[in-house]
């Protein structure tokens, strides 16, 4: 199996606790940004957005893209877990800005 990567920019779907829907996150993979070789550490930013939906096929990439980052946290056990377990879903890339 390929080892499944991050590129910054890309928009992952988590599942909310409490069957509350999903939320989308951006990321930033600092590997692409670096000269050195940051592989073997954590190395992705998250960004949460508020943006929820109850069923995953409501997600449009317009209202994400109009959505505000958020600052506090989300009804989420672990972002970070689930990125490192690979439980998400990929929605697909946009733009850094």
């Amino acid at each position: 199996m390929a080892k499944k990567t991050l590129n910054s920019g890309t928009v992952i779907q988590v599942t909310l606790n409490h069957n509350l829907g999903y939320t989308y996150v951006k990321v930033i993979n600092m590997c692409d940004l670096s000269e050195y070789d940051l592989s073997t550490t954590f190395h992705l930013i998250i960004y949460s957005y508020n943006y929820i939906v109850q069923k995953e096929e409501d997600y449009k990439e317009e209202d994400f893209l109009k959505s505000e980052p958020l600052t506090g946290p989300l009804f989420v056990d672990d972002i970070l877990w689930a990125i490192r377990k690979k439980i998400y879903t990929v929605k697909g890339e946009v733009s850094l800005r």
